[in-house]
């Protein structure tokens, strides 16, 4: 992971919403983050591990443990005013007050969508990573699934998720702005990189249980379901053919198979209640930081 700090705002430097929310929010939340000093500001993201800078304060909303060895926080002066949930206040050995949510809540109070029709009865929203093992695109949306890039620009991402009725979400954060716009979501599960841990302190922050409907994947090369069985055939001469049938014949049937998952799964969506809880908390918590007093304490 490419990691940056860009005007004191720490974050991971890829093509994905969930990184790229920190580019998009903070300046939308604070006007001028000046209140930060010198310190380091941690939002939206998996950023609480060993690989925070050393030797310079840091200030914590919203932020989750993950990946790597969780920070010591005693080294250094940490203001926490918000993790993403009580697993990673766990972690940190922190009061359970300090799980509140993930910071993309905010996204709710900053990106209007009263004025959007829906457009997709459903949308899909792969993990990043997923795209290197196969791009589903063209299949789900011939069958009328719309597929979300998390690669896309933050403001279409957001727009596309509102326009939709429902989004199936394998990233994490296609769940969490779903759950902020008010979208029902159907979390899952495809491909070996989606790391639990994260979405389970998250759905919790929001009294919900992280149950993903796992799918078998499909993989563009000969690696992986469902090709093992069929490389063994390479070591028998004249079986080309062969392979190519039942590779298209394997490859349709875990496409059928996630395309009826799709359409029969349960859709989640966190209580009206609960979710004006926790962004009416992180609301408060952000403010409390650019106060006098949280500068006084850098």
């Amino acid at each position: 992971m490419n990691m940056a700090i860009v005007n004191n705002i720490y974050y991971c430097e890829i093509a994905n919403v969930g990184d790229q929310l920190n580019r998009w929010l903070w300046h939308r939340v604070y006007p001028s983050m000046d209140w930060l000093g010198d310190r380091l500001f941690l939002g939206v993201g998996t950023l609480l591990n060993n690989r925070v800078p050393l030797g310079i304060g840091k200030v914590v909303l919203g932020a989750g443990c993950g990946y790597r060895p969780s920070p010591d926080i005693h080294r250094d002066h940490w203001t926490i005013a918000a993790v993403r949930g009580p697993l990673t206040a766990q972690q940190l050995g922190l009061d359970p007050d300090h799980a509140v949510s993930d910071a993309a809540i905010l996204t709710a109070d900053h990106f209007p969508t009263h004025s959007i029709p829906k457009q997709h009865k459903r949308s899909v929203i792969f993990q990043h990573h997923s795209y290197t093992y196969w791009d589903w695109t063209d299949f789900l949306e011939s069958q009328g699934i719309h597929v979300i890039d998390p690669a896309w620009d933050v403001e279409r991402v957001l727009h596309d998720i509102a326009a939709s009725e429902t989004v199936a979400a394998e990233a994490m954060h296609g769940a969490i702005l779903a759950d902020t716009l008010r979208v029902p979501w159907v979390p899952f599960k495809m491909y070996p990189q989606v790391y639990d841990f994260k979405w389970h302190d998250w759905a919790a922050s929001l009294n919900l249980t992280y149950r993903p409907i796992e799918f078998n994947p499909l993989f563009r090369d000969t690696i992986g379901h469902p090709y093992q069985a069929l490389n063994r055939l390479h070591r028998i001469p004249g079986t080309g053919s062969i392979r190519n049938h039942f590779r298209r014949r394997a490859q349709k049937q875990l496409q059928n198979a996630f395309l009826e998952g799709l359409r029969n799964a349960p859709s989640v969506l966190s209580q009206d209640a609960v979710f004006v809880d926790r962004l009416g908390t992180m609301r408060d918590r952000a403010d409390q930081l650019s106060r006098p007093s949280c500068r006084a304490a850098a």
